[in-house]
């Protein structure tokens, strides 16, 4: 059975540039003049090799038994120990390359089983001298998959290889070994500890501009896991210490959900120092409370979307205050008079709002919540004219530009397409969402090579129009066509390819397709297999089972986009922290790019520097069962196939065409309608 006794741990120092001294630690005796080992026969030579070893000359013995090894009438048994002192003597003599390899031909005469204890702190620290992360990696993997490994040569070798990690600058592997050795004592909760605590010293000791590098690889997922969640404490503790009364007590709020996270929440085995001082500030600080607003229609055409919102917004709430946070949560109805003015009159401290929903009850609010202090998240794919994102109003919604972003990364980036073709109707969603796409590839060096247009009322007109097209898709081979019009047009559209003998394109679509696909069971496969559309709503993603996990534990039924919609924001909104009393669009726009990695239920939103916000979509294939989430290899299968599929029709036609050609007068009196047919 493995032993997980990881001691003597406590004698272990964390990232020490020396590695232990326990059985490499000895005293080295200067040596002599060197007497010349060729003139020596090999029993003298032998003698004198173990005799400077017995007196620890290493320098000498290094030498006397490199030569030794070298003669071919020495035995295997002598060839062992010659090859053991030799390593040795190297590694005391600080030869750390002839170490390095007397150690591994050590390692390749001993017969088979473990290699004792000097051998094994030799060769560890040697690789750390020599900077051999690799084959540090190599033997700590080996460690770990050993069912009889010593628990302290594990320790030793992983903090052995996490310190050099760390000295490279390799900040992320560092973190990464560290989190192996913690998974591996899992059942040992005193080394646990302890390995915490000496993490936690060797953070506080470092600068912080190295503290902020191994920050960029804490996320949502890790925060509460060792060694990331002691790491985002330590970050939030370093500005405790050095901020200014007053610029902690402005910051407080968010410090506050950083620290609670890791002496609360977090899987640390020893969470009580932690606690001890979250207890502290509090009493010092206080627990901060926050208020976000929310202004959505709860009467009218668009409540219930309204609903579903609070419904997400509410499970969010519930699942915050149970974590320790005073967060309320208010919520004006823009349908009634007069909701501007309960918005003025809420107290300070409800510094975040979301919504509205319609731009008209926006409007009347923009300068009103700038005057009161509130920073505004609009519930809207698209601000009004003259309103710049991270500028006293942001967005927290799904917009044209990600879906068509997200097509032109699949068509473009992953499968090469560079010439792309728009079918759009003459309608204002369409136009405006074909020239979004058309912008969107020209800023990508992609090339659109025909937009056409058609009635969206008048179905007698689209063979027409798209058989014009058609003519310039397969002119130019273009590989991708998107199609903004809702799904159950784009189905009708998308087999007069086929009949003007195309339909190797990839059809793309908006996220309405998506939405459309969820409800529509009458899909054609045959004309539908490379039809594409995005989606900020995945039920299988792990942030919407965990919204599916909160709601169900309300009873009030399964999530979708808007209940996703609502959670997401209120989570956000605590994150984002109360803000100060003269808090500018920068202090927002830095706290919002901090928000990387955050798990949210809907696609991922990430904002830039300048407050900027896109999100990254899923991507969905119609099926029969409703959308189905891309398959990269079984798109680029398909693709394949309608290629092939594509060149084999039109090499029959060219070959029928040609045998019509060479037929006689009588064949030319067949019926017109033939070579219609064939073709």
């Amino acid at each position: 059975m493995r032993r997980k006794q990881i001691f003597p741990l406590i004698a272990l120092l964390l990232f020490l540039a020396v590695l232990w001294a326990a059985g490499c630690g000895k005293t080295v005796v200067p040596s002599r003049p060197a007497l010349q080992p060729e003139l020596m026969s090999t029993e003298r030579l032998a003698g004198e090799a173990s005799q400077a070893w017995m007196r620890r000359d290493y320098a000498k013995s290094e030498l006397y038994y490199e030569r030794l090894l070298q003669r071919p009438e020495l035995d295997e048994g002598s060839k062992l120990v010659a090859t053991k002192r030799l390593a040795l003597s190297a590694y005391y003599a600080e030869h750390y390359h002839q170490a390095l390899q007397s150690l591994q031909d050590w390692r390749a005469r001993t017969p088979e089983g473990r290699m004792d204890s000097e051998w094994e702190t030799c060769y560890v620290d040697t690789l750390q001298k020599l900077d051999r992360s690799d084959l540090l990696e190599a033997f700590f993997q080996k460690l770990l998959a050993a069912p009889d490994a010593e628990s302290s040569l594990i320790s030793k070798t992983g903090l052995a290889l996490a310190s050099l990690y760390w000295a490279q600058d390799q900040h992320g592997m560092s973190l990464d070994t560290l989190r192996r050795l913690y998974a591996y004592s899992a059942d040992n909760d005193e080394a646990r500890a302890d390995l915490e605590k000496r993490f936690l010293q060797k953070l506080e000791a470092v600068p912080t501009e190295q503290l902020e590098k191994f920050g960029h690889f804490v996320t949502q997922a890790n925060v509460t896991q060792f060694p990331y969640t002691l790491v985002s404490y330590e970050q939030a503790m370093r500005k405790v210490r050095t901020l200014d009364k007053k610029e902690l007590a402005e910051r407080w709020p968010m410090l506050w959900q950083a620290i609670s996270q890791a002496a609360v929440r977090s899987d640390l085995v020893d969470r009580a120092p932690l606690l001890e001082t979250l207890t502290n500030l509090e009493k010092e600080l206080g627990v901060p409370r926050q208020g976000v607003a929310l202004l959505l229609p709860l009467s009218g055409r668009y409540a219930p979307v309204a609903w579903k919102i609070l419904k997400g917004a509410g499970a969010a709430q519930w699942r915050i205050s149970q974590q320790g946070a005073d967060l309320m949560v208010e919520v004006l109805n823009t349908e009634a008079p007069g909701f501007e003015q309960r918005l003025r009159e809420l107290p300070p401290y409800f510094t975040i709002v979301g919504g509205p929903l319609r731009r008209e009850a926006l409007e009347p609010l923009l300068d009103g919540v700038q005057l009161q202090g509130r920073a505004l998240f609009a519930f809207m794919p698209k601000l009004p004219e003259g309103l710049e994102e991270g500028r006293g109003v942001w967005k927290f919604f799904t917009s044209p530009s990600d879906q068509v972003r997200s097509l032109v990364r699949l068509a473009g980036g992953r499968l090469g397409a560079t010439k792309f073709g728009v079918l759009y109707p003459r309608e204002p969603y369409g136009e405006r969402m074909a020239q979004i796409f058309s912008d969107e590839v020209l800023a990508s060096n992609g090339t659109i090579t025909v937009s056409q247009s058609y009635a969206p009322s008048t179905p007698t007109s689209w063979g027409d129009s798209i058989g014009k097209m058609v003519k310039t898709v397969n002119a130019t081979n273009t590989t991708a066509v998107f199609i903004p019009d809702v799904f159950s047009r784009a189905k009708l559209l998308i087999p007069y390819f086929f009949f003007f003998d195309e339909g190797r394109q990839l059809f793309l679509g908006p996220e309405i397709w998506s939405q459309a696909m969820a409800k529509d069971r009458d899909i054609d496969m045959q004309y539908l297999s490379l039809a594409v559309s995005p989606s900020a709503w995945r039920p299988e993603s792990a942030g919407a089972k965990k919204l599916a996990e909160a709601l169900a534990d309300d009873g009030v039924g399964p999530p979708d986009y808007w209940s996703a919609l609502g959670y997401d924001f209120i989570r956000t909104a605590q994150r984002i922290g109360g803000l100060p009393p003269r808090w500018t669009p920068n202090d927002i726009n830095e706290r919002l790019a901090g928000l990387n990695g955050m798990e949210f239920s809907l696609a991922p939103f990430t904002w830039n520097a300048t407050g900027g916000v896109r999100q990254d979509l899923y991507l969905f294939q119609p099926a029969a069962s409703g959308p189905s989430l891309l398959d990269l290899d079984r798109l680029r299968y398909r693709m394949r196939k309608a290629l092939e599929n594509h060149e084999w029709r039109m090499e029959t036609l060219q070959k029928e065409q040609k045998r019509q050609q060479s037929q006689g007068p009588e064949e030319e009196e067949l019926p017109s309608g033939s070579q219609d047919s064939a073709q």
